[in-house]
Parts: C-alpha cells; sequence; structure tokens
C-alpha cells in the first residue's frame, strides 16, 4: 500500500501524491530515515492565512477591480470631458492591481481595460469624432486604433508595478518612503498611458 513519507499517511493503490503534502508515495510503510521532516507550524497571522484563504482573497479583489473598471469604463462615471478629448479614470484599477498584485495581474487588468474601452469607443462613442482613434471602425481608423486602445493600458499596468517594486527596493528602511513610493507609482502609471496614447495619435493620425 502506498505510504506518505511526510505525514504517514497510507493510501489505497493507484494513488501518486499525497493530497495533503503533495508529495509522492512510497510502496512501503516508510521508514524513520525515509520519513521527510514535516512543514514549520506558522506562526502569528499566518496561521490564518491558509493557500485556501489566499486564493479566495485574491480571486475577490480580482473581481472587485474587474467590476470598478466596468463601472468607470461603461458609465458616466469615469469619463471626463476636455475639450474634443475625454479623460478616464479607468486606470486606477489598473493601476492598484499592478501595484498590489504584481506585473501578470496589471498587465491583464490593463488588457481589460482596452478591451472595455475598445467596446465603449465602437458602440457607444462618448465623442463620435475621435472614436476613430480607439477602434478601427470609425473612420480613418485602422490597425494602429487598436494598438493605442490596448498596449498603453497594458504597459500602464507593468510599469505601475515594476516602478513600485523597484522604488520599494532603493527606499527600503526610509522614514516616509511609503506614501511616496505609492504615489509615485501612481502617477508615473498614469502618465505611461496619458504619453503613449498622445504619442500613437501623433505618430500614426498626425496627418489625419
Amino acid at each position: 500500500m502506498p505510504w506518505c513519507p511526510k505525514c504517514g499517511a497510507e493510501y489505497v493503490e493507484n494513488v501518486r501524491k499525497c493530497k495533503d503534502c503533495g508529495v509522492g508515495l512510497l510502496d512501503h510503510k516508510p521508514t524513520p530515515d525515509e520519513m521527510l521532516p514535516p512543514d514549520p507550524k506558522p506562526t502569528g497571522w499566518r496561521r490564518f492565512v491558509t493557500r485556501e484563504r489566499f486564493l479566495r482573497v485574491l480571486k475577490t479583489l480580482i473581481a472587485i477591480l474587474l467590476a470598478l473598471e466596468a463601472i468607470v469604463c461603461f458609465t458616466p462615471l469615469g469619463s471626463i470631458p476636455i475639450g474634443p478629448l475625454v479623460a478616464t479614470l479607468a486606470m486606477l484599477p489598473v493601476i492598484v492591481a499592478g501595484i498590489l498584485l504584481g506585473t501578470g495581474a496589471g498587465a491583464a487588468m490593463g488588457f481589460a481595460a482596452g478591451l472595455f474601452s475598445f467596446i465603449v469607443w465602437t458602440f457607444m462613442p462618448p465623442n463620435p469624432v475621435t472614436a476613430f482613434v480607439f477602434t478601427p471602425t470609425a473612420a480613418p481608423g485602422n490597425f494602429w486604433s487598436l494598438v493605442i486602445c490596448f498596449v498603453p493600458r497594458i504597459l500602464t499596468g507593468v510599469v505601475a508595478s515594476l516602478m513600485f517594486k523597484l522604488l520599494s527596493r532603493l527606499l527600503d528602511g526610509k522614514k516616509g518612503a511609503t506614501g511616496v513610493i505609492y504615489a509615485v507609482s501612481g502617477v508615473l502609471g498614469s502618465l505611461t498611458n496619458t504619453l503613449l496614447v498622445m504619442g500613437g495619435i501623433y505618430v500614426f493620425f498626425g496627418k489625419s
């Protein structure tokens, strides 16, 4: 019968790994020399943070950020008209995801922001005159409209995350650095979207 060399649990045949420890099973009862040391018991607040709870909290946070992203993209709450352009608050959830959840989550949230923006500017544009910047369905939009719509938003989450990690290392242990780290990371993430969008408009549609 298979045995776990870590917790000593006995399993039925055809089982390869221990469901609790995740280690490979032995085909016999392990000797004391074959037994693996148990994982150290967590202390303090770590006693209450299991992998299952962590994943549950992570999924909840992602769902909340996606909901906020949808709200600022699909409702007037996220739009601030400035002359012929429309400023957006859609980068806030992207920046938060990048800072709190890491580079991959920031990029994914940026992609979601780009997708929501594409839907808005394609089917219900706040300003039909400038819709071509974010969707190829409005003349003179083309492939580069998709680039402007998605790439700056994805890089917003990436830049915010990387700057947060870099500044956290550079300013580690310095008094009052926490607020500076969050503020600078957020501002640089927001500027990434603004500069890339404006630069994309100039490069790809300057003559239009």
